[in-house]
């Protein structure tokens, strides 16, 4: 019941959103071809051209909205966590219509409209998500899409969705309260939800009250209660939900699948799948064929300094390991004497470096090429830095969930690395950023690391 009127609203959102859109994209138009608001260079201002883009537009912000959580619940149910994700989903579909454009060789869009866009996007969007969230809270003060729900089993796992629910204000649900056949339990109150007695009462309690929904929240070796429960919830139409017990132990992210109608659980399902990678490769694709170009000058002055003072070879390469544990070449540039930079780590005052290359290392300009393996699909923009694989071996019989890391593409720049643990740094530490880079990984996640790369990531002290 709950997912057929979750996939109600998450119906209405994606009209509303491309609504929105359709409408900030005419709005911007509007004001920059017929009042003349941002008329700063010509551009082509041919209305049949923007009515062409506005499918355009609309199918782009959707995929953007959606990478970066806006059609997720609710969770933290507050307007400014909004509006900060609108605010990316702004900036990411704006850099994926604009590769789009660049592309497909249309060049003559006014900056104007895509300026005009970019500021009122932002707050109309708001606005409408605003008005949804109002009108659902006016429903609700009047009684009008609630859930009631009983959580059979009042141990850790069944507080924490009654934990969950009470976070989750969205979801309409309100908790009856707790059954459970530890009678040290009974007429306690946990999270100002009574246990209301032992399982046996929930077959009367059914009867007796309006309930929507049944979470199973038993322990395997309470078979008794687990059998009266089942007994019970066979002769009531109510939905049943299970919550399983252990599923801390060594997940990335938890999701429910089903082969030929037996349901299996994964525990190490990486959130970078399906649409979401497709995705995440398109923005890498795009973002590095750009600063290749842009950086072209840049890189062709760091070869010929390298040349100059250091000879032969400009490049480094070095063998590291990537995505699913396999093996690629790394390439930066060169900023150490020839054959020194693979015997070990850098370190404060490193002999090894060239003048050049201390200059290099300290503003990352060292990893310019690295861009080239994002290209080649050897590496992402942002991801785990990949290691050398005779460390990994040390790092992995050290560390238990070391290999998790290698569930996504390495990445130029990283969670760990904004953060300050790079380099020569706490290796336990980079594990533990990048493994929470992965099991929280979003397009609005990527966009926030590659901010921080952009204002302190190029400049720091670990980068010797």
């Amino acid at each position: 019941m709950l997912k057929r009127h979750h996939q109600l609203m998450l119906s209405i959102l994606v009209i509303l959103d491309a609504a929105a859109t359709a409408l900030c994209w005419l709005i911007a138009y509007f004001l920059r071809a017929h009042l003349g608001l941002l008329a700063v260079t010509p551009g082509n201002l041919d209305p049949r051209l923007y009515t062409s883009l506005l499918a355009v537009a609309v199918i782009v912000g959707l995929v953007s909205y959606k990478a970066c959580g806006l059609y997720r619940p609710m969770r933290l149910g507050t307007m400014g966590r909004e509006l900060w994700e609108i605010a990316k989903a702004t900036i990411l579909s704006l850099s994926i219509l604009a590769a789009l454009l660049f592309f497909l060789g249309v060049r003559d869009v006014s900056r104007g409209v895509v300026v005009l866009f970019a500021a009122i996007h932002p707050g109309l969007f708001f606005a409408s998500r605003v008005s949804i969230r109002l009108a659902l809270r006016r429903m609700r003060r009047r009684g009008l899409n609630r859930r009631y729900a009983l959580i059979v089993g009042a141990g850790r796992a069944g507080q924490r969705m009654a934990e969950a629910i009470a976070r989750n204000p969205w979801t309409g649900i309100e908790v009856l309260g707790f059954l459970d056949d530890r009678p040290e339990r009974h007429g306690k109150i946990y999270l100002d939800r009574p246990v209301l007695g032992p399982v046996a009462l929930l077959k009367d309690l059914l009867a007796e009250k309006t309930v929507d929904q049944v979470y199973l929240s038993l322990p395997p070796d309470e078979k008794d209660g687990i059998s009266t429960a089942i007994d019970a919830l066979g002769q009531a139409p109510v939905d049943v939900k299970l919550i399983p017990e252990g599923l801390d132990l060594l997940s990335l992210r938890r999701e429910i699948s089903s082969l030929d109608g037996i349901p299996v659980i994964n525990l190490r399902e990486s959130p970078l799948s399906g649409w979401n990678l497709a995705l995440k490769r398109t923005v890498d694709i795009s973002l590095s064929c750009a600063v290749m170009v842009f950086t072209a000058p840049v890189m062709l002055g760091i070869s010929v300094a390298i040349l100059m003072t250091s000879g032969r070879p400009i490049f480094f390469s070095q063998t590291r390991m990537g995505l699913d544990g396999r093996s690629f070449r790394i390439l930066k540039f060169r900023t150490m004497r020839v054959g020194a930079e693979s015997e070990s780590w850098t370190r404060p005052d490193d002999p090894r470096r060239t003048a050049l290359g201390r200059w290099l290392r300290r503003f990352s300009l060292d990893e310019l090429p690295q861009f080239l393996n994002v290209i080649l699909g050897e590496m992402s923009i942002v991801g785990p830095r990949p290691e050398r694989p005779l460390l990994i071996e040390e790092f992995r019989r050290t560390f238990p969930r070391y290999m998790l890391r290698h569930r996504v593409r390495a990445g130029i720049t990283g969670w760990a690395q904004v953060s300050g643990w790079r380099g020569n740094t706490s290796v336990r530490k980079r594990i533990q950023y990048d493994l929470y880079y992965i099991e929280n990984w979003s397009m609005g996640f990527d966009l926030r690391i590659l901010g921080l790369t952009l204002l302190r990531g190029f400049v720091q002290r670990n980068a010797y």
